[in-house]
């Protein structure tokens, strides 16, 4: 049965791939009118770190898990301050606000690409060089790397499920 359930969350966490890099595609082009790149997918190493300020926002219902997109302050600030017009500073409460919003209208949009039972949580954003985020134990979590017009970014994101269709 928790061989099951491992091999339903992994078939998940996969299935949300390809949604979320068209939703952080579209979000840069739309919102920014900057480009961003794919540049790795890999399983997510169990000791892997994050960038400086990252915002997760939890899964739950028949799944749990959680999205966690992770910024330099650099690639932050960048990115806020295109989408403001403003310079700002990397470390304010408007780049920490504009990172909670793009995480938001990321993964809003890429749940709309798919059709998965996902109750999504609201951001919560965390500061800190190298922080670690921890995943359901079942969860087989995912991480996709991007580079932007303003630097580097991540996503990780992974799932555990009682069941699946």
């Amino acid at each position: 049965m928790a061989t099951t359930r491992t091999h339903a969350s992994a078939e998940l966490t996969v299935k949300a791939a390809n949604p979320l890099v068209a939703a952080v595609q579209e979000t840069f082009d739309t919102m920014l009118g900057a480009s961003i790149q794919r540049t790795g997918l890999e399983l997510r190493p169990d000791d892997a770190s994050m960038y400086d300020i990252s915002a997760l926002i939890g899964v739950s219902g028949r799944v749990a898990g959680a999205f966690c997109i992770s910024f330099t302050f650099e690639t932050a600030a960048g990115a806020v301050s295109r989408f403001t017009g403003m310079e700002v500073d990397p470390r304010s409460a408007l780049v920490i606000d504009g990172v909670g919003e793009f995480t938001n209208v990321i993964v809003g949009s890429a749940k709309e690409r798919f059709d998965l039972p996902l109750n999504l949580g609201i951001p919560n954003v965390v500061l800190g060089e190298k922080h670690k985020v921890n995943f359901p134990s079942q969860a087989k979590p995912l991480r996709i790397s991007f580079q932007s017009d303003f630097g580097p970014m991540l996503i990780d994101f992974g799932f555990s499920c009682s069941s699946f269709d």
